[in-house]
């Protein structure tokens, strides 16, 4: 009889969430930038020896991970399933349709024991889910959107049975030769077809697709501050007088900007890429709160935890004279 390769099939949507999966747990977290591709390996690494959702976050303390404003995790523990959540991101139950676990307004985590449902949707955004290409996920790290997860008996991948294993390769004797074979000389015509074939095999890749451009820009968005700085937004942005890379996303960069009044908080805003020119602004529970003004748009105060996506040209007003702008990445 074949045995299922694990408790579970997952499967995902493309996208900046970072997902790390293991044979028996799947944590999901803020985007990671490229310069934390070792700590997130050995950080996968470490997860894979936790059996509960208490032991992996201990792993996660002893990365300081553990205060990431949007985490969640499941873990299959004792024949079924529990999960937790925190932020910007909800379960859906995908039989009934309705929520089974939401982040949203958690001081520390929303935990629920999940073991009588079969399928689940783990959302990091709003997105037409049934509109994008589903991926299979069984063990490693990916980028993605959106998560699917089932424990359907009948719909986890399993492994070969004992009568269906891949037989042993044969490895074949070299037969010793009589005569060495003498060159075959070719036509100058099938000589001049053969070398043009080789050429053709260095040709641009794609050729008979639609021409695309050969320069490449900077792709993402950056902030600019009306005091000169700029910056590339690559993970998280931490803004504040005096900012704290804790209240971002593993691997934040931090702005810091005068605030001679003290109106700007320590850490007052979190500026996320949210396309190739979107950026997601969060309010970290600012004193003062960020007034948003979007091109021909009344001005609004963003306050108290919220969040919104804003497009390139939008700026934000954090008090005591300084803005930033939203702009295409440099």
């Amino acid at each position: 009889m074949s045995l299922p390769l694990g408790p579970w099939r997952l499967t995902y949507t493309p996208g900046q969430w970072l997902v790390l999966a293991g044979p028996r747990l799947v944590a999901i977290m803020q985007p990671a930038p490229p310069k934390m591709s070792v700590l997130v390996n050995q950080l996968w690494t470490d997860m894979q020896a936790a059996g509960s959702l208490a032991s992996l976050l201990e792993v996660l303390r002893g990365y300081s991970l553990d205060q990431m404003p949007d985490f969640a995790a499941f873990v299959w523990d004792g024949g079924s399933l529990h999960g937790l959540a925190r932020g910007r991101i909800s379960v859906v139950d995908m039989a009934t349709g309705q929520t089974a676990l939401d982040g949203s307004g958690a001081l520390t985590w929303h935990e629920a024991p999940l073991g009588t449902i079969r399928g689940l949707r783990v959302d990091m955004g709003v997105l037409e889910y049934d509109a994008l290409l589903h991926l299979p996920l069984v063990v490693g790290a990916v980028g993605a959107s959106a998560l699917h997860l089932t424990t359907d008996p009948d719909q986890l991948v399993r492994l070969p049975d004992a009568e269906h294993q891949f037989p042993e390769p044969v490895v074949q004797q070299p037969q010793p030769v009589s005569e060495p074979l003498q060159p075959v000389s070719m036509p100058e015509t099938q000589q001049m077809a053969a070398a043009h074939s080789e050429d053709s095999q260095f040709q641009r890749p794609g050729a008979g697709y639609a021409d695309e451009p050969q320069q490449y820009g900077p792709v993402g968005i950056g902030v600019q501050v009306n005091t000169g700085e700029f910056a590339n937004v690559v993970g998280g942005l931490v803004v504040g007088r005096a900012p704290d890379a804790a209240r971002g996303p593993m691997g934040s960069s931090l702005m810091r900007v005068p605030s001679p009044g003290n109106d700007i908080s320590r850490s007052h805003l979190l500026i996320e890429p949210a396309g190739p020119s979107d950026a997601r602004v969060t309010d970290l529970r600012s004193t003062n709160g960020t007034t948003i003004q979007l091109n021909g748009e009344e001005p609004y105060l963003l306050e108290n935890g919220e969040s919104v996506t804003v497009p390139i040209g939008t700026v934000l007003n954090l008090g005591d004279g300084v803005s930033l702008r939203v702009e295409q990445a440099r």
